[in-house]
């Protein structure tokens, strides 16, 4: 066995990893990458400004679109509908994950039900804000931390959007101090995630 494979799985088997799952994890459900998504948004833009944000992230297309209809975000949200509210094409990656009792705490920056479709109610507790964290009594936490598709309102999509994530008075703060902290107790293994996402620099 790969040692470093081997360290990996030492560190699960002695509770002391936090899986960090991107976009790329739903991959083969058939859901989209957050680069798929800023090109599906690019494509309503008026031709003009299509070659300017062709190929730029997702938060920054998402931006000018957003501005581009009187601020309002219900475009942009009714594409991410279309593309992430369907049925997906398989689970059984999510389903392995969770047979592996060890895991306790899953960040995602998926706006997918991936998790709790493989997990179930009973196993899972969804948190997206502050008031979820002393409600969670599940044996496994999953901090959406860029909202739920089901939840438009807890979305994090915009260049805005993620600037007030950030800030110190953000409404959800207590979630970002606790994954912070899961940050000192124990290793993050990321899986479909992109390393130049804000989220991972700061």
């Amino acid at each position: 066995m790969d040692i470093n494979l081997e360290k990996v799985i030492n560190k699960i088997r002695r509770n002391s990893v936090t899986l960090w799952a991107g976009a790329g994890l739903s991959l083969y459900a058939g859901l989209p990458t957050g680069r798929k998504l800023a090109d599906e948004i690019v494509k309503q833009m008026p031709k003009v400004y299509q070659d300017e944000f062709k190929g730029k992230a997702l938060p920054e297309v998402a931006e000018e679109f957003v501005q581009m209809h009187s601020n309002s975000p219900l475009e942009a949200f009714s594409i991410l509908n279309t593309y992430l509210n369907k049925e997906p094409q398989s689970i059984i990656y999510h389903e392995k994950l969770s047979e592996i009792p060890q895991i306790k705490n899953i960040v995602t920056t998926n706006y997918d039900d991936l998790f709790e479709r493989a997990y179930g109610k009973s196993k899972l507790s969804v948190i997206l804000e502050n008031s979820h964290i002393p409600l969670a009594n599940t044996p496994v936490k999953l901090y959406k931390i860029h909202g739920d598709m089901s939840h438009p309102e807890s979305i994090v999509l915009t260049t805005s959007d993620y600037n007030d994530f950030f800030s110190f008075s953000h409404k959800n703060d207590s979630i970002w101090n606790k994954v912070t902290s899961l940050a000192d107790e124990t290793s993050f293994l990321f899986l479909g995630y992109s390393l130049e996402d804000p989220n991972v620099k700061t």
